[in-house]
């Protein structure tokens, strides 16, 4: 019976401390916009070629990202130079905060909400302002709430824009694109490949 009682205490700490393990988020040495985040084309195509690369997408890329795809870059980067990759420790760079400023005053994040700059993005985030600026209006949940990111990634996945991910999950680099792909053919009409999951 004792050894039962800590066999038990045991499982329940073990899950506890993987609980609290799993809880943070991967952290990428460098950003992609960091480096090819200027607004001449020949940066823009740099960006979206190595993006196409990466496994994991960061917050800062995935908001230059969405940014280029949607045409609402901020002013600054119009003057933005090539900078020195980043490390993880880094303070992000004024392109990453007026891109942030910009995000949050089109609702795609709340005033609230922290984003750190290298870390990996989330999904919930990004499905919110694919919903915002596609004009995705939903269901009822959507209607009631708002587009909070489980509700806005649900119709994402509803409508076969986005492969079958929770909103905490990162994406890879050609998962992003070929979302963009998808939101891009339905915000001009055109018709979209059939949904294949990731």
């Amino acid at each position: 019976m004792r050894s039962e009682f800590r066999a038990i205490l045991l499982l329940i700490g073990l899950s506890a401390s993987l609980q609290l393990c799993g809880c943070t988020r991967t952290m990428l040495e460098a950003s992609i916009a960091d480096t090819y985040g200027g607004a001449d084309v020949t940066s823009e195509l740099d960006f979206w070629d190595e993006l196409a690369m990466q496994d994991a997408v960061s917050n800062r890329d995935a908001l230059h990202a969405l940014l280029l795809t949607f045409e609402v870059l901020p002013e600054s980067d119009a003057d933005h130079e090539e900078m020195e990759e980043a490390d993880a420790d880094a303070e992000p760079s004024a392109g990453f905060d007026a891109e942030l400023a910009i995000a949050r005053q089109r609702g795609w994040i709340g005033a609230n909400e922290a984003l750190i700059a290298n870390e990996t993005a989330q999904i919930g985030w990004m499905a919110r302002a694919m919903c915002i600026e596609a004009g995705i209006e939903g269901g009822v949940n959507m209607h009631l709430f708002g587009p909070i990111p489980r509700y806005a990634l649900r119709e994402l996945n509803y409508e076969g824009l986005m492969g079958s991910k929770s909103e905490n999950q990162a994406l890879s680099g050609l998962e992003l694109m070929a979302t963009i792909g998808r939101i891009q053919d339905r915000r001009t009409g055109l018709v979209s490949a059939p949904r294949q999951d990731f």
